[in-house]
């Protein structure tokens, strides 16, 4: 991660969330995949900027960058919605990340208030396609 001085890594979103929580070592900007478990990338970024995990400024501004195989309409408003501050679509190299994760720390915005982020409708987006490949190479929709 170039500039960083330090990164923390988790498979886990409730091991994240105690290090957001905390606050120890402070966490600036998380990068987190659409397709989490046991909640979505989109769950877990409503949660953070409607205070479900904190109410803290610190918690709800976290800087938040989504990484996904997805571009539908449905995801990106409603990420946008949650004032993401970077979407990444995958498949990804160090060359188009670096920027992606510059442009996201340098981003400026206000957060909203927790009610309005409540607003925010993400049932669409939680309802993607979802493709899967059988054993001789044909794609199934699922």
């Amino acid at each position: 991660m170039d500039g960083a001085k330090s990164v923390l890594t988790t498979d886990l979103v409730q091991d994240a969330l105690h290090k957001i929580q905390t606050g120890y070592p402070p966490v600036d900007c998380i990068i987190c995949a659409e397709d989490i478990s046991p909640f979505t990338g989109v769950e877990f970024l409503k949660d953070l900027r409607t205070g479900r995990h904190g109410d803290s400024p610190y918690i709800r501004g976290i800087k938040f960058v989504m990484l996904t195989a997805h571009r539908e309409a449905d995801l990106v408003l409603a990420v946008k919605n949650l004032d993401v501050d970077g979407y990444i679509v995958k498949p990804i190299d160090y060359n188009s990340f670096r920027p992606h994760i510059h442009d996201a720390l340098s981003r400026q915005h206000k957060i909203k208030s927790p009610s309005e982020y409540m607003k925010v409708d993400i049932a669409k987006a939680m309802r993607l396609p979802v493709l899967l490949r059988n054993s001789t190479g044909h794609t199934l929709s699922g």
